[in-house]
């Protein structure tokens, strides 16, 4: 199965909103136990690290989002 992940579930992931970040965590768990084939938008990474910097620094961001 393939799944197009956007970039709000990403972001529950990141940041661990709730409500949303069980659903999202079982999810990004499924894509790296290799049962679905996950995608982003390429653009999902540069708008994540935009987003993202309100609450993190750089050097944060940059781990997040290899990781």
């Amino acid at each position: 199965m393939r799944a197009l992940i956007d970039t709000n579930v990403l972001m529950d992931y990141l940041t661990k909103r709730e409500p949303y970040f069980e659903t999202a965590r079982k999810l990004v768990s499924a894509c790296m136990e290799k049962k679905i084939d996950g995608y982003i938008a390429a653009h999902s990474i540069l708008n994540l690290f935009f987003i993202l910097r309100h609450d993190y620094a750089a050097a944060q961001r940059r781990v997040m989002l290899t990781d």
